[in-house]
């Protein structure tokens, strides 16, 4: 299975906006191994953006934020996605493959004070490393 993930490679988190992220993370899974390649994200609008993903033999995609255009886009190519999560993009991917990903909506947010929003059932005390719901919190 081939995966993307916006992407930002200062921080390793997954980007806040698939539309806008200039780089997107490419994971190749086969079997239990798992291969990555950063590639830059062709700045040319989001049905640009998953022409080239599909292009790429891109599955599916695991992202923060996404519009409806953007959703759209991406049903239209046959790509899957999960989005309203949080973190690092390979704790994301991780997570997804050994089914342990919890994920929201686009609109999910996760606030440190006041525990997780994001639709896990961690509550006050935050995720924690076992969640699997990549908030980050």
């Amino acid at each position: 299975m081939r995966l993307a993930v916006p992407y930002e490679p200062e921080t390793e988190m997954v980007a806040e906006h698939f539309g806008h992220a200039k780089w997107m993370k490419i994971y190749n899974e086969e079997g239990t191994v798992v291969f990555t390649d950063v590639v830059e994200s062709p700045a040319n609008g989001h049905d640009g953006v998953c022409k080239f993903l599909k292009e790429l033999g891109v599955e599916v995609v695991l992202c923060n934020g996404l519009g409806e255009e953007a959703r759209d886009a991406l049903f239209e190519h046959s790509i899957a996605v999960l989005a309203g999560l949080y973190g690092k993009a390979d704790d994301l991917v991780i997570a997804m493959l050994e089914n342990r990903l919890r994920y929201g909506s686009a609109e999910a947010t996760c606030h440190h004070e006041g525990g997780c929003s994001c639709g896990c059932d961690c509550g006050e005390d935050g995720c924690g490393d076992d969640c699997g719901c990549g908030c980050g919190v």
